[in-house]
């Protein structure tokens, strides 16, 4: 997830709200802050630094990534609408593989990638297989992570056709980077879990994330239960007019939280000045 705040506070400067603080105070508040954790012991993906493999180089049984069970397990519960599909991961280099998630009801154990999605036949490929229209399986091979329990997998797909006059490719909620971009960006950690450069701040939220394509979606941006605000809150301060949070995967539309509507111009009907 990744956070673009608005500096507040005459450009950085910490305000202070309730009252003049004192020593005390600051130094409670510098001791919550260091001792804030966005990481759990039991989180197994929160901050794990995991890279796709290669598409010349890859194998479904090794390098799999911690998020596969969860999303899975996602994908697999009674509410989510047949044919619901999830990658990945979904920002990659095009040198690189995906898995891909998709639920769908028919009972059977494999499926072609066409048939359950709008993904046409001639978009991904395993490499190295000659068929046209990749199968995905729902009995434990492949990258499938559950037998028969209705979400079908595949791991190891890669772009079939490469661009070569552009250096971001965008389709069916995926972005495929040219791999000339590997390592011209760079990132400043501040917590397990929390970096930061010049663009924003990079959250990993871990286990929570997989809730990014339900309504339970809002929990990760609510004020009151958002540990990607917390996070950024404890490591920064009371600095912030604003946060814009950018999920990693589409998750629907726009939205906003807001604790006054004194703001015009922004289509809340409101008479405060």
């Amino acid at each position: 997830m990744v956070v673009s705040c608005g500096g507040g506070g005459g450009g950085g400067d910490t305000v202070a709200s309730g009252g003049s603080s004192t020593a005390t105070t600051d130094a409670a508040a510098a001791a919550e802050a260091a001792a804030y954790s966005l990481c759990s012991e039991s989180d197994v993906t929160c901050d794990k630094n995991w890279q796709p493999s290669q598409k010349t180089n890859c194998i479904v049984t090794q390098n799999q990534s911690p998020s596969l069970p969860g999303y899975t397990r996602y994908l697999a519960d009674s509410g989510i609408e047949n044919n619901s599909k999830l990658f990945e991961p979904n920002i990659l280099f095009w040198d690189q593989t995906l898995t891909a998630m998709v639920k769908n009801d028919s009972g059977s154990s494999t499926k072609k990638l066409s048939e359950i999605t709008n993904i046409s036949s001639d978009t991904f490929t395993v490499y190295g297989e000659t068929n046209n229209d990749p199968l995905l399986y729902d009995d434990g091979t492949n990258g499938d992570i559950t037998a028969s329990d209705g979400v079908f997998t595949r791991g190891c797909l890669s772009l079939k056709t490469i661009p070569t006059d552009i250096k971001i490719e965008e389709t069916f909620d995926l972005w495929f980077l040219d791999p000339a971009y590997k390592g011209t960006e760079t990132v400043t950690e501040l917590m397990p879990g929390l970096r930061i450069n010049d663009a924003g701040f990079f959250i990993s939220v871990g286990d929570e994330y997989t809730n990014v394509g339900s309504g339970s979606k809002w929990s990760l941006v609510n004020p009151a239960t958002s540990k990607a605000m917390a996070a950024v809150w404890n490591a920064k301060g009371n600095i912030f007019d604003v946060f814009m949070y950018t999920y990693n995967s589409a998750a629907g539309g726009a939205g906003m939280w807001r604790l006054h509507d004194f703001i015009r111009g922004l289509n809340h009907q409101t008479t405060a000045p």
